[in-house]
């Protein structure tokens, strides 16, 4: 009794000590979810002006939002009122630089920036407003707005802007086409939402400064329920999706372990009866991962949540060390020379597998690579805690030996090596499905890697459809030796884009040089504006007449005439939110000059868009097709994580040949690892799966158990050779040992990464599905494989 207590004091005592230690690690791990952890770090040029626009661009701080009312009262009038307030609550809080709800605000805040610039940016200017003629016109039709509704507003802007020339302006830079309308306000597609969208201050992707973003949307909430009763409040977006999603980690993570302890916990119980072997069975598991999310972060500056998924797959093999240990303790050996006794096969198994994963460090997708190196460093820190610290927890108590039972085993075990032909013929005809498929075998989008719960995906996409805003397959990019180059291309594009939308080969564009001319346009329309004096003599004679007292419109003569000699307005001049937003959108700096966009909307007709660019003749533009260069960018990756596993599993056979030295166990090992990978991958593939690279990993996976079964598995066929005097009982128990270990290691595996296969994250249900079956088919092949030819070990009763 007191041996059990301190054989579970020890093994608690370490498990306390290393969580606290991985508690540690993750407060201050940088946690990331973006996709463009999967982006190559060698990447085309295109490519490099994606991920700088996901990492750093207003894509990134972007948040989409939907209003209900609580009481179920989605009127019109009610929708409208409270989009104003939540927009009015949501920028008060400061995390915000700009809040859209559709409105068009009419006050001097809000008007400002496209006052300042009125004469140099889009639309164009007509000469003839300022002419006399013009200019009476103009004020005539002042006159009819100060008697309006909107007369505050006018009456502010007429002394200097009597043309109203700044709500021109502010219209065209903030209709971005957008949802529907009511009241002045945004609203869902069935009316029953007001929608909103936010650019928040903060940097997307960085989960620390998100979370506050993420907060400030429910302290708006509770600001406008205040005053107007309960609000129903969804809210996506990639800031969002950053927040939500680590959340969301944090809860599957819980869930999984929830229920997948329990079922280590019962297998464990049942094999050793003794709780201390449950506890001690995590402290290889837990020093594993916290090693590895350490090393990541080292190396990387951040983790990737993937990177995490893929980790939390090590519950089911790490923790096969204690179990090989544990098996094989004996009464007459104590667990430190059981540990020195297993040590070579385990070092064998735990190498081999680890120098798999190392090709994968030195990938350029740095998600693979940051997966090559958390595994490399939580297996080989997995298996020296094995080593050199569990005997420790083991030491004060006596673990039962194995029942005579697992002998039924044996006899199974020699003959099934009759079915090793029918087992290849099986791989082979696995082999053959998949070559078949072709380009079919494998997932072509993106998404498909994404670690974003199902939930947040739909949610995101519901959003974006309400605001019209989903995401354009097609773009036209604009380079240029500088900013002027690709403003004055973007504007000789304009004739063409706009040609097109009338006919219908498009619904919609949106590129800079629509908001902002090019340089020597601006010079040229701010030369056709009239002279001090000219534009006096205008002014007399347009007011002449009219009720407006002498020297009204001296605030706009002072303005126009300022612009006249201050000359052209530049991409970088317009630092104002509301300017320099849609700026960041449409125009990125690059290495040998800059890029613009032209973003195209409801394309019909490709290759007449692509013809109509080629005859304009303009330098420097090309249309993208990003579904084709995700599925290029996934060929890539595919092809690279390909690669570099296929140089691990030369690898790893380099180190089985080191290991067992001679060419019949290395092959026999060997084949019952690629057997069990090719057959599990036919399966999947039967099943309809598309393979992904989480399949293919969790084919590595599958590789590294099937070499530990195979290799303790052939061990115990080693032990009962046949006529081996010297091996007699001794070499019986120790088979009987071995065969329990894999067992209970693979019945663990199965059961945790069948847990595991129903994970809300596509990743981590990849991850299980393919491990799952996979651990069932490694323990089979492994079996089939090393039996002794089907001869009956001596001793083996």
């Amino acid at each position: 009794m007191r041996a059990g207590i301190q054989a579970f004091v020890r093994a608690g005592a370490l498990v306390a000590l290393l969580l606290a230690a991985t508690a540690g690690v993750f407060a201050l791990l940088p946690l990331r979810a973006d996709l463009t952890v999967l982006l190559p770090d060698q990447q085309s040029e295109d490519l490099a002006i994606m991920n700088q626009a996901l990492r750093s661009g207003p894509a990134g701080r972007t948040v989409l939002i939907a209003l209900e009312p609580g009481d179920g009262t989605a009127t019109p009038e009610r929708l409208a009122t409270l989009s104003r307030a939540y927009k009015a609550a949501l920028m008060d809080t400061g995390y915000y630089a700009q809040v859209i709800n559709g409105s068009f605000a009419l006050d001097a805040g809000a008007l400002d920036p496209f006052r300042t610039f009125r004469y140099r940016l889009n639309p164009p200017l007509d000469p003839a407003d300022y002419t006399a003629e013009g200019l009476s016109q103009k004020l005539e039709e002042l006159l009819l707005e100060l008697r309006g509704l909107g007369s505050p507003v006018i009456e502010d802007l007429m002394a200097d802007d009597p043309t109203l020339r700044t709500l021109e302006v502010a219209q065209l830079w903030r209709d971005s086409g957008g949802p529907r309308k009511q009241n002045g306000v945004w609203i869902g597609q069935e009316g029953a939402r007001a929608v909103l969208v936010a650019l928040s201050e903060r940097e997307g992707f960085d989960v620390a400064q998100q979370r506050a973003v993420v907060a400030a949307l429910d302290d708006a909430k509770a600001a406008v329920e205040a005053e107007h009763g309960p609000i129903h409040l969804t809210t996506a977006g990639p800031p969002v999706i950053t927040v939500k999603g680590r959340a969301a980690v944090n809860a599957e993570t819980g869930r999984l372990l929830a229920l997948s302890l329990p079922v280590v916990g019962a297998v464990l119980l049942l094999a050793f009866s003794r709780l201390s072997v449950v506890l001690a069975a995590a402290v290889p598991l837990i020093a594993g991962f916290g090693a590895g999310a350490a090393a990541v972060a080292g190396v990387f500056g951040s983790v990737h949540v993937t990177t995490l998924g893929f980790g939390a797959t090590l519950v089911g093999v790490t923790v096969d060390y204690p179990l090989h240990l544990f098996a094989h303790t004996r009464p007459r050996y104590g667990p430190w020379a059981t540990a020195r006794r297993i040590w070579p096969a385990l070092r064998l198994g735990v190498a081999t597998t680890a120098i798999g994963f190392v090709p994968l460090v030195f990938s350029s997708f740095p998600g693979v690579a940051q997966l090559g190196l958390f595994t490399l460093v939580a297996l080989v820190v997995a298996a020296l805690v094995t080593r050199y610290a569990l005997p420790w927890t083991a030491q004060p108590i006596e673990l039962p030996p194995a029942r005579r039972v697992w002998d039924w085993i044996a006899p199974w075990h020699h003959k099934s090596a009759r079915l090793r032909w029918p087992a290849l013929v099986l791989a082979l005809a696995c082999l053959a499905l998949m070559s078949a498929k072709g380009d079919a075998l494998w997932e072509a989008d993106l998404r498909a890697l994404s670690p974003t719960p199902q939930e947040l995906k739909a949610t995101d996409k519901a959003l974006r459809a309400d605001l019209a805003a989903t995401n354009p397959r097609f773009l036209v990019a604009i380079q240029g030796g500088d900013a002027q180059q690709v403003l004055e291309r973007g504007e000789a594009l304009l004739p063409t884009l706009r040609s097109l939308r009338e006919a219908g080969v498009l619904a919609g564009f949106d590129t800079l040089a629509r908001y902002l001319p090019s340089r020597d346009r601006q010079t040229e329309r701010l030369a056709a504006l009239p002279a001090r004096e000219v534009l006096e003599d205008r002014l007399a004679q347009a007011t002449d007449g009219l009720p407006f007292e002498p020297g009204t419109f001296d605030p706009f003569v002072d303005d126009l005439t300022t612009a006249k000699q201050a000359g052209p307005v530049l991409p970088g001049d317009l630092q104002h939110t509301a300017l320099r937003s849609r700026v960041a959108n449409l125009l990125v700096d690059t290495q040998d000059g800059a890029r613009g966009f032209a973003f195209i909307r409801g394309l019909r007709d490709p290759a007449r868009l692509e013809q109509a660019l080629a005859k304009t003749q303009v330098p420097g533009v090309r249309l993208l097709d990003l579904k084709a260069e995700t599925e290029d960018l996934l060929r890539g990756y595919r092809t690279e994580t390909l690669t570099w596993i296929g140089f691990g599993g030369l690898l790893a056979a380099l180190a089985l040949w080191i290991g067992l030295r001679r060419a019949r166990p290395v092959v026999l090992v060997s084949g019952a690892v690629v057997v069990s990978v090719l057959v599990t991958a036919g399966v999947l593939v039967a099943a309809g799966t598309s393979i992904t690279v989480f399949h293919l990993l969790g084919l590595m996976v599958v590789a590294g158990l099937g070499l530990d079964y195979a290799i303790f598995l052939r061990e115990a066929a080693e032990s009962e050779r046949p006529g081996d005097a010297e091996k007699g009982e001794e070499g019986d128990i120790h088979g009987r040992d071995a065969r329990r270990s894999v067992v209970i290691c693979a019945i663990t595996s199965t059961a945790v990464f069948a847990i595991l296969a129903g994970a809300e994250f596509p990743m981590l249900a990849q991850l299980g599905t393919t491990v799952a079956v996979g651990a069932a088919l490694s323990l089979l092949f492994g079996l089939i494989f090393t039996g002794r030819d089907g001869r009956r070990a001596g001793g083996v009763g």
